[in-house]
């Protein structure tokens, strides 16, 4: 009567759903993370090629064929997720979330612990709720996805604050203490310059043994005519 669903878990295997459950997590997320990662690379080779077609004065190719194909992968994907999840909006909020915990590791994510293990904290809650969805049959899913953002954005200020933000500091000191790039552009200038003045100075001293060559050969050849003329 009330059009509402029950789904009855056998609490003898409870294994099972979480298998299903963590295999189901690694092929969207792993999906979710490949077709929008490919979708930033064309995009970003589409306005090279606009910048480079207007310094050139070239006609400008849009990627059509790609650009529709990443479109009905997408839509594709988000339907399939929506037949586990049952509600469409919650198949897009998970999408989004995963393409904010890849651009914040590969961003803001530079230092090693940052790294190697904050990966694996969003893993942690992303299975959880996927578990929880699984094994209650979608019951106060929404409910569920909020706890999974709070998680991952109290994960992402914990790693931000404890670890990137204090690494910047580090790196600055280090860039100053080892000041190797203006320092070697300054050697090579100079070495440069001395280089050049050391090839000037040869070619100088090379001409002017020359030049004495030649007139000691003028000398020597009006001596032997001064000598054939007096004998």
């Amino acid at each position: 009567m009330t059009g509402m669903t029950y789904k009855f878990v056998d609490l003898d295997y409870p294994w099972v759903g979480i298998l299903v459950a963590l295999v189901l997590m690694i092929i969207f997320t792993v999906s979710v993370s490949l077709v929008l990662r490919q979708t930033h690379e064309q995009v970003f080779n589409f306005i090279v090629s606009i910048q480079r077609s207007l310094e050139t004065n070239s006609p400008i190719s849009f990627p059509f064929g790609f650009m529709f194909t990443i479109l009905l992968a997408v839509i594709g994907l988000e339907n399939t997720m929506t037949e586990f999840f049952t509600d469409s909006s919650l198949s897009i909020w998970i999408i989004l979330m995963v393409w904010l915990a890849d651009h914040f590791h590969s961003i803001c994510c530079q230092s090693r612990i940052g790294k190697k293990y904050w990966w694996r904290f969003f893993y942690l809650y992303q299975f959880m709720f996927y578990c929880y969805h699984h094994v209650f049959n979608g019951q106060f899913s929404s409910i569920a996805f909020i706890v999974f953002v709070l998680l991952v954005e109290h994960s992402m200020l914990f790693f931000l604050h404890h670890y990137e933000i204090p690494a910047l500091p580090a790196a600055g000191q280090q860039i100053n203490r080892n000041p190797a790039r203006p320092e070697m552009f300054d050697n090579r200038s100079q070495d440069g310059g001395a280089g050049n003045r050391q090839t000037s100075e040869v070619s100088r001293n090379e001409s002017r043994q020359e030049v004495e060559g030649e007139e000691l050969r003028h000398r020597q050849e009006a001596g032997r005519e001064g000598n054939t003329g007096v004998q």
